[in-house]
């Protein structure tokens, strides 16, 4: 399941930099977008992926980390293995910390999103026509993606009302700018999973 979720998240940052390219480009996305979905199934399926992390009781594995840097990928932004990793435990922790605060998604907050996405999609020509062409290059339809993606918006979604949360106890401060404070906080979280 949490391959489906790396995966998942491939095609979210796949989709987030679309509206930068042309029509034009979309056959060369897509090209992309297959030969990634190819070695992501190659990755899925390796049974011999060494535990390179532990971020509390969750183990990550080497080729979870190689999933990560082919979503950035992607998106033209190479990782090496250390900002790689760094992405996946900031999630990893953030996601952690959001359920132990009781932060949680409703199917109709999801349904919303999904609503909102595809309200998007109408709005911008471009990103529906790449956004349709990669559905049917997956051969799925629009549903079937959602499903797909389910897992990973809920997280990103969690993530999010931790963020909300955290921005609510921030004070403005001449000295820190709500970004550096919800930094200083992540980087607080990850000190204290690595100490405890």
């Amino acid at each position: 399941m949490k391959y489906k979720i790396i995966f998942a998240a491939v095609i979210v940052i796949a989709l987030t930099s679309v509206t930068m390219y042309a029509v034009s480009q979309n056959q060369s996305k897509i090209q992309k977008m297959k030969e990634a979905i190819q070695l992501e199934e190659e990755l899925i399926n390796k049974k011999d992926s060494k535990i390179i992390a532990k971020i509390g009781t969750r183990e990550v594995k080497k080729n979870e980390l190689e999933m990560v840097k082919l979503s950035y990928g992607l998106s033209g932004i190479k990782l090496t293995n250390d900002e790689a990793l760094n992405k996946l435990i900031r999630n990893e922790v953030l996601f952690q910390t959001a359920n132990k605060s009781g932060l949680s998604v409703s199917d109709e907050e999801l349904e919303n999103h999904y609503n909102d996405v595809i309200s998007g999609l109408e709005n911008s020509p471009e990103t529906k026509e790449f956004f349709d062409e990669l559905l049917n290059e997956l051969d799925m339809n629009m549903d079937e993606y959602f499903e797909y993606s389910r897992e990973t918006t809920m997280r990103d979604l969690v993530i999010s009302k931790l963020k909300m949360t955290v921005m609510m106890n921030y004070k403005e401060n001449k000295n820190q700018t709500y970004e550096a404070y919800w930094n200083e906080y992540v980087e607080d979280l990850i000190r204290k999973t690595s100490n405890g």
